[in-house]
């Protein structure tokens, strides 16, 4: 009896550290983000080393309601939403679902007695919709798209891995730089409709859109306005009304921008390029002569 007291206790202990208010850890934080639940801000978490947002455990069971159990020893969390679950292990690259196993691009991390997820693992498993902006990522529980609020101060070029994790693409590829987002296409498969790569150490972003749609153009305005925010509306004009004939360089905000159209101006290309030697916007041109 005395053992099952001790082992209840101890639970309760360890879920009380895991659990530990967000407040108490926040000037802690390196690279912090604001977590905000249907447009209240409920908490704080932080962007890990490869651009992704990170969120407490404690505001899933608090905020969200869900239920969420603790393995001391095991240093596991497991995640309940109805019939749909998701189990973390601190410092490991697999997180367990109904579906099966997930790699994790971050993996799940203890600070200040505190555990953090990769948000962006948790809101598709369990059907939360994410996006991500002004060092901010905004939940909703309603099932309709996020309006992202307005972006007008630059933000640094090593955030853009958040800006696209949190609006909907996903890394791939060894390089680690490399992101690309999809679509389902009619026949109920999903076909690639942008891509981009951020390469920090060579200030250079690259966003293809393959289609020039409306899903595709409020990205490519999110990033203008995160990276060139002086230019952002002169820019995103040109590209929603298709006046790039066929290829448009402009400088703003530390940046060389190139714009480069197909003839029919059903994709789009923009090369944010920050190296002092402009060395990506002159191999454009070249490359378009």
């Amino acid at each position: 009896m005395k053992r099952l007291i001790q082992k209840i206790m101890n639970l309760t202990l360890a879920a009380l550290l895991v659990l530990t208010p967000v407040q108490a850890q926040a000037r802690t934080l390196a690279k912090p983000v604001s977590i905000s639940l249907d447009q209240v801000i409920i908490g704080e978490g932080y962007i890990s080393d490869n651009g992704n947002a990170m969120i407490p455990l404690r505001l899933l069971s608090e905020k969200l309601n869900y239920d969420v159990s603790w393995d001391n020893k095991e240093q596991t969390a497991t995640i309940t939403k109805g019939d749909k679950f998701i189990e973390f292990t601190v410092d490991y690259h697999n997180a367990k679902s109904n579906d099966g196993y997930i790699q994790l691009l971050s993996n799940p991390e203890m600070k200040n007695n505190t555990v953090y997820l990769p948000i962006r693992v948790v809101t598709d498993t369990l059907g939360l919709q994410i996006s991500y902006a002004n060092r901010t990522a905004y939940l909703s529980t309603s099932g309709e798209p996020i309006k992202v609020p307005t972006v007008n101060k630059q933000v640094p070029l090593e955030e853009v891995p958040s800006l696209l994790l949190g609006n909907g693409y996903k890394r791939f590829g060894i390089d680690n730089i490399s992101y690309n987002r999809h679509a389902i296409g009619e026949d109920g498969k999903p076909y690639q409709i942008s891509f981009a790569q951020v390469v920090p150490e060579k200030q250079l972003v690259t966003l293809s859109l393959h289609e020039n749609n409306s899903e595709n153009l409020e990205m490519a305005k999110l990033i203008l306005s995160s990276l060139v925010p002086t230019k952002a509306n002169e820019l995103y004009n040109m590209i929603s009304t298709q006046e790039i004939i066929p290829l448009t360089i402009i400088e703003a905000d530390g940046y060389q921008i190139g714009i480069l159209a197909e003839e029919d101006y059903s994709s789009l290309d923009l090369i944010f390029d920050g190296s002092q030697e402009r060395t990506y916007i002159k191999t454009l041109i070249n490359s378009s002569l």
